[in-house]
């Protein structure tokens, strides 16, 4: 199985990025910056019963680009969706780590995770009762449909 050198250029029309594979052209995603840093203290009192950590601007999604938090226990936060407080979806469990130990986001997520619709909330969940969880979650909020 051999590679494929990728060679980046650029559209003459624009500033679009487009990425060249063979004689392939594919357009990519500009990278995002993050400008909104929330931080939460979510004590999650038992398993699904999630606490808010970000709630975007009123007609705006949020976009989680990432976060860095303790746990105040052995367990491991669970970021959701949710409207009203009903859960519509996990959107990241992370590993089980021990406690007071930084537990940041994965570097894969590049440009983030986008919520289903507008107004909806960041909530953070517990795989173990009982836990406070301190930390900031950071992205964009967008208008977007």
């Amino acid at each position: 199985m051999g590679t494929r050198a990728i060679r980046r250029a650029f559209n003459a029309e624009g500033a679009q990025p487009v990425r060249k594979v063979g004689s392939d052209l594919a357009v990519e995603e500009a990278f995002r910056t993050p400008n909104v840093f929330r931080p939460f203290a979510a004590a999650v009192a038992s398993v699904g019963t999630p606490v808010v950590a970000w709630t975007p601007a009123t007609g705006t999604r949020f976009r989680l680009m990432g976060w860095a938090y303790t746990a105040g226990g052995t367990g491991a936060a669970v970021f959701k969706e949710a409207s009203v407080a009903v859960s519509v979806g996990s959107l990241y469990t992370n590993p089980a780590g021990a406690a007071n130990v930084v537990v940041n986001s994965p570097p894969g997520l590049v440009n983030g995770i986008f919520a289903a619709s507008r107004n909806n909330q960041l909530v953070v969940d517990s795989t173990v009762a009982g836990i406070t969880y301190t930390g900031t979650v950071f992205g964009t909020e967008e208008a977007g449909d």
